[in-house]
């Protein structure tokens, strides 16, 4: 085999190995936020806010067995971190 000739499991290993990301948009509290989700194993997918250049990159990335919900779970949290703090007297 030359160096352009790949076994089957090499080629499948490699296909393996590209990652798709899905990218949402989302408005906020009046804020936009462009968040990515990918792939991470088997029924579990990454969702994250992508970072302007030079923004904070702190946030910790949610989890769900779809895109879908993955970006939920992120969208239902930054919901609550905009909302007002209720103080029952």
């Amino acid at each position: 085999m030359n160096q352009l000739e790949f076994s089957r499991s090499q080629l499948s290993a490699f296909l393996d190995s590209i990652v798709t990301a899905h990218r949402f948009e989302q408005t906020i509290s009046g804020r936009s936020y462009l968040i990515e989700a990918m792939l991470v194993d088997q029924n579990r997918w990454r969702a994250y806010l992508v970072s302007v250049p030079g923004g904070p990159t702190a946030l910790m990335p949610f989890y769900g067995t779809t895109a879908e919900q993955a970006v939920g779970r992120l969208t239902d949290w930054l919901t609550l971190a905009h909302q007002s703090p209720t103080i029952s007297v």
